[in-house]
């Protein structure tokens, strides 16, 4: 709780207590004739001059003390428009922005919602002051309760009150200004507001910077999630894969084992081995383009592992909590590297039948039938002689 001209000031200090609604020309005092609080001009008198004392230094609770017989203010009842009294014991009010800058809102701590209030907000001298609430407490006061908060805001002003120094804390102050040691407090004062400030401004960065980091992980657990669903894809295509090109090598062993019964079948000829031959062309080639299906799968799939591995690695940065003030710096992994599954290219080696070519009915040239019959001759007289 501040003063008009924007200073702190110590407990038990003297102030009048003025009222927005009168454009702070009627401030709060006190009626012993007729015991309540009343508005009147500000003036030396002491049912005018209040004590603001806090509690333990807490600006937000503080009690008024009057300056005339030392007793504190105090709501006679919780009732809607219940006037003021004075009580010898200490009564504490909560404090809260008003209507106006520089202005503060008086709730006192006796019952809930219940503020100090200039009764419809009159501007005149001698008005009565007491408190306003919203809460139903008597029936026979119902013309004043069941009020919608949209009163508080029709009648913020009568609620709305201000601290002017009194001429004796005026002086104090004067006095303060003038020695070293208050010049060096208020310079204190002056850079503790500043480093408060910065403090301030450093809580709000810090707290967009927080919100940034939490899009970001959130960003980074759907891109993760999708990446996984890629992967799972990619995984049952690989399989797929994997069992046509089981299937195909079972075809290819199939061919080959007809291939080599046609070659042992004394029946089959060139049309059966021909139309093995070319069943097992098809059957290679299918099998050439599963195996590179299979190779491209296998590696979108590293290729997939990787992103999320770094997905991963980034998100552990991105969570990893970080002291209020401290830079953060995101170490980045050594990347893993996964092994490639490709299979090496089967290569079947090249089978080729033999040609076969018939004796011809000709002799070689050089021979003739002559000499045919001698070579005959000959060898069978060698076979008689042995």
């Amino acid at each position: 709780m501040l003063d008009y001209q924007g200073d702190p000031f110590p407990t038990g200090s003297s102030f009048y207590i003025k009222n927005l609604c009168s454009n702070f020309y009627q401030a709060l005092a006190f009626n012993h004739n007729v015991p309540g609080a009343i508005t009147c001009t500000a003036q030396p008198d002491p049912d005018c001059k209040w004590l603001i004392q806090y509690e333990n230094n807490d600006r937000s609770r503080i009690a008024l003390k009057s300056a005339r017989n030392g007793r504190y203010l105090a709501a006679t009842s919780a009732d809607c428009r219940a006037p003021m009294g004075l009580s010898d014991q200490m009564v504490w009010w909560f404090v809260y922005q008003g209507g106006a800058p520089g202005t503060y809102w008086l709730s006192t701590s006796q019952t809930k919602d219940c503020f100090l209030h200039t009764w419809n907000c009159e501007q005149n001298e001698g008005s009565l002051v007491a408190s306003f609430t919203n809460r139903d407490r008597n029936p026979e006061w119902r013309d004043y309760y069941n009020a919608p908060y949209s009163m508080f805001e029709q009648w913020t002003t009568g609620m709305s009150w201000g601290l002017d120094p009194t001429p004796e804390l005026m002086q104090w102050k004067e006095q303060q200004k003038t020695s070293p040691q208050a010049q060096s407090s208020q310079q204190d004062s002056d850079e503790l507001r500043k480093r408060e400030q910065e403090f301030a401004d450093r809580e709000k960065q810090l707290q967009q910077r927080e919100a940034e980091l939490q899009q970001k992980a959130h960003d980074c657990d759907e891109r993760e999630q999708k990446l996984k669903e890629k992967e799972e894809a990619f995984d049952k295509r690989s399989q797929d894969f994997e069992r046509s090109y089981d299937e195909l090598k079972k075809r290819e062993d199939t061919v080959h084992a007809a291939e080599e019964r046609v070659k042992k079948s004394k029946k089959g000829g060139k049309a059966d081995l021909l139309a093995t031959q070319e069943e097992k062309d098809e059957l290679q080639a299918g099998l050439k383009s599963a195996q590179d299906q299979l190779k491209s799968a296998n590696e979108q799939i590293a290729k997939l592992k990787q992103e999320g591995q770094q997905n991963k690695q980034s998100q552990v940065s991105i969570r990893t909590p970080a002291k209020k003030g401290a830079l953060v710096f995101s170490i980045r992994s050594p990347e893993p590297t996964v092994p490639s599954k490709k299979l090496p290219d089967t290569k079947t080696p090249e089978r080729k039948t033999l040609e076969i070519k018939r004796p011809g009915q000709s002799l070689p040239s050089g021979y003739n039938t002559s000499m045919l019959k001698r070579f005959e001759a000959g060898r069978k007289a060698m076979s008689t002689k042995a």
